[in-house]
């Protein structure tokens, strides 16, 4: 019987003041302007080489309201190559009130770039999905979910495996948080290869709210089914994405 190991990576992405590792939020301040709030993770960002970036640090919005992109650049400043000193720099410059304006181009689709250039070739780079613009007194909500889920080694039509994994939500203000799972074209269904995985929020739905009470910590558990090994032997990875929001 042949085996294979089938691992899922959980990529959390949210349009509140959350995540795993970066907790950021774009705020609306007026008609042209946003104001970025929050911090990354070291492992929120990576280094890319042969590329001609932006000089300083450098942020993108691609805002789902405007016809153009926001921006922000500061070209005073140089990025170290460690990554624990290049973190430190772009949280300094995030713990300011940094203001967006109408810039460049824009596809509408809710992501969000940060760079930090090393040198004329090097930089590190943040890009990520963070979602609609909030009110600025709007709740701020932190979500911890898991990084990965792995169901290790299983044979072929060991089927209906599941795992589980806790969520933990926590807000400063009561109010009301959706969490949604997404696979393949935003359905419940992840399919890596011939291998399908069930997605659910606390049970077979995809989609589910919570009542959240001011200051205390809410549950949610999500689950992952392999619902067909599939017959191809090997590694298998994939991505799948919890979103929430305030609905």
């Amino acid at each position: 019987m042949f085996k294979f190991v089938v691992i899922c990576f959980l990529f959390f992405f949210a349009s509140m003041n959350s995540s795993y590792a970066f907790f950021m939020s774009v705020v609306k301040q007026d008609a042209n302007s946003y104001i970025i709030r929050g911090s990354l993770n070291k492992t929120d960002i990576v280094l890319e080489t042969g590329v001609r970036p932006w000089p300083g640090v450098f942020i993108w919005y691609n805002s789902p309201e405007w016809d153009r992109a926001a921006t922000y650049i500061n070209f005073n400043v140089t990025c170290p190559r460690n990554i624990d000193l290049a973190t430190q720099l772009i949280n300094k410059e995030l713990s300011f009130a940094v203001m967006l304006y109408k810039n460049f181009s824009n596809n509408k689709d809710k992501t969000i770039m940060i760079t930090c250039a090393i040198d004329e070739g090097t930089r590190w780079k943040f890009n990520s999905y963070i979602g609609k613009p909030i009110a600025p007194n709007s709740p701020s909500c932190q979500v911890n979910a898991p990084l990965d889920i792995n169901f290790g080694t299983v044979t072929i039509d060991d089927n209906n495996k599941v795992i589980e994994k806790q969520v933990t939500i926590k807000c400063d203000k009561e109010t009301k948080v959706r969490l949604t799972l997404e696979g393949d074209n935003k359905t419940n269904l992840l399919t890596l290869s011939d291998t399908v995985i069930k997605l659910g929020v606390d049970g077979d739905t995809q989609t589910k709210d919570y009542d959240i009470e001011e200051g205390k910590v809410s549950t949610a558990n999500l689950t992952f089914t392999l619902t067909d090994t599939g017959n191809t032997p090997g590694v298998k990875k994939g991505y799948v994405l919890l979103v929430s929001e305030i609905p």
